[in-house]
C-alpha cells in the first residue's frame, strides 16, 4: 500500500522531531506507512494546525470548511474545540488522529470508480465497418453491433440496451477494437467528474493563504 501524509502547519522544528520520533512507537498499530511534511501546498491525508500561533485559528477555520481532514493542536486544547490535540504531541492522540486518516483513505478507495469502471463509461463507441467475419460471431455480438451502428454509446449503455453482461459486451468491443471496426471517443464531461481527489489548484490557493496570514504577523 501507498503512504499516507500527515501535513503539519505552524510547527517548529523541535515540534516536528517529537511527532517524527512518536511514529515508530506506534507502527505496529497502523496499517499503513505515514510520513509527516510541511509544505501546504501538498495534498495530505491529515492536517495538523498549530493553534498556539497566532495564524492557526483562520487557517484551520479555513480548511475545515474546505472539507480537509484538519485538526488543531494547543497546550491547553480544551480552550479549542473538541478533538483539538495536546501540545506537545502525546502517542496515544497521534495514534487515533492517524487511525481515522486510515479510515478515511479505505472509505475513499472503495468509493473510488476502478480504472476499468472508468473506462466502461468514458469511452463511447460507433460501429465504422461491420467486420467481415461478424456471421461467425455469438449471437449476442451481432446485438452490440446493431447497438452501435447508428449510436455512441458506452460499454455501460451497450450492456443494458442489449440486456448483456458487461463483461461480454467489453469482450465484443475489444475485438472489435483490433479490427479497427469502431471508432472510439472520450467523454470529456464524465471523466472531469470522476477524477478523484482535490483539485490541485485547492492546494494552491490552502498554500497561499497560509502566506498571506504569516504576512500579516
Amino acid at each position: 500500500m501507498s503512504e499516507l501524509s500527515v501535513t503539519c502547519l505552524l510547527f517548529d522544528e523541535d515540534q516536528l522531531k517529537a511527532l517524527l520520533s512518536i511514529l515508530p512507537l506506534i507502527r505496529k498499530y497502523l496499517d499503513r506507512e505515514w510520513q509527516v511534511d510541511t509544505d501546504p501546498s501538498s495534498v495530505s491525508d491529515v492536517v495538523v494546525v498549530n493553534l498556539d500561533d497566532s495564524a492557526g485559528g483562520p487557517l484551520l477555520e479555513a480548511l475545515v470548511g474546505k472539507g480537509v481532514h484538519a485538526v488543531g493542536c494547543a497546550r491547553h486544547p480544551r480552550l479549542h474545540v473538541a478533538g483539538t490535540l495536546h501540545r506537545p504531541f502525546r502517542g496515544y492522540e497521534v495514534l487515533a488522529l492517524l487511525q481515522e486518516g486510515e479510515r478515511r483513505a479505505f472509505d475513499r478507495s472503495r468509493s473510488r470508480p476502478s480504472r476499468r469502471d472508468l473506462e466502461s463509461e468514458v469511452r463511447r463507441f460507433a460501429l465504422a465497418e461491420w467486420p467481415a467475419e461478424f456471421r461467425e460471431w455469438p449471437k449476442e455480438w451481432w446485438r452490440v453491433l446493431a447497438a452501435i451502428r447508428t449510436n455512441c454509446l458506452s460499454a455501460v449503455q451497450i450492456a443494458q440496451r442489449c440486456d448483456l453482461p458487461e463483461a461480454e459486451v467489453m469482450a465484443c468491443l475489444d475485438i472489435l477494437q483490433e479490427r479497427k471496426a469502431v471508432s472510439v471517443r472520450v467523454d470529456i464531461e464524465i471523466l472531469d467528474s470522476t477524477k478523484g481527489g482535490r483539485r490541485p489548484g485547492f492546494w494552491r490557493r490552502i498554500g497561499a493563504r497560509v502566506s498571506d496570514l504569516l504576512g500579516r504577523l
